[in-house]
C-alpha cells in the first residue's frame, strides 16, 4: 500500500473512530463514561485534521497535536476523581468500550505496518506517533472499563497490594 492510500485508510479509521466515541458520549446516561468518549473523540478530531493536513501538503505536520500518554494518564486521573459517586455501566457502555478498545487496538496494529512499511523518515514519525496515540487511547478504555466495572479491584491491582497473613 503506497502512502497516499495509506494516509486515506487512516483518515476513515479516524472518521470513524470520532463518529463511534461521539455517538457512545451522546447515548450514554453516565456522566464519566460521557466524558471520557468526549476526550477520545476530541483526541479522534487532532488525528484527523493532522492526516488532512499530511494529504494536502504531501509532508507531516511539523507539531503533531494528540496527548501524550502522561497526559491521557492525567484524564484518566482527573476524571476519576470529579465523578467520584459512580453509576453502573448499561449494556451499550459496555459495547462501547468494546468497540473502542477493538478499534484502538486495529487501528494500532494498521499504523505499526505502515510504519514498518515506510520508506521515509518523515512517513515513520508519523505513523509511530499514531501507533501511540492509538496505545494511549487503548490503555485508557482498558483502564476507564476495569475502573467502572470493579473499582475495588481495579485499585488492588493498581496499587499491587500484597495481603500477608499473620
Amino acid at each position: 500500500m503506497d502512502l497516499k492510500e495509506a494516509l486515506k485508510v487512516a483518515l476513515e479509521m479516524e472518521q470513524k473512530g470520532h463518529k463511534i466515541y461521539k455517538d457512545a458520549a451522546e447515548r450514554t446516561a453516565n456522566p464519566h463514561v460521557r466524558e471520557t468518549f468526549n476526550y477520545l473523540a476530541d483526541q479522534e478530531i487532532h488525528h484527523i485534521t493532522e492526516i488532512e493536513d499530511y494529504i494536502a501538503s504531501e509532508s507531516p505536520v511539523q507539531e503533531l497535536k494528540g496527548d501524550t500518554q502522561t497526559q491521557v494518564q492525567d484524564f484518566f486521573t482527573t476524571t476519576t476523581q470529579k465523578f467520584k459517586e459512580k453509576t453502573a455501566l448499561a449494556e451499550d457502555d459496555v459495547k462501547a468500550y468494546e468497540t473502542g478498545m477493538d478499534l484502538e487496538r486495529k487501528g494500532y496494529a494498521f499504523y505499526k505496518q505502515q510504519y514498518e512499511q515506510a520508506t521515509g523518515e518523515e512517513a515513520k514519525k508519523f505513523f509511530d506517533f499514531l501507533m501511540h496515540q492509538e496505545n494511549a487511547h487503548y490503555e485508557l478504555l482498558e483502564k476507564d472499563y476495569e475502573y467502572l466495572s470493579d473499582t475495588i479491584g481495579f485499585f488492588g491491582k493498581e496499587e499491587e497490594h500484597m495481603f500477608e497473613g499473620g
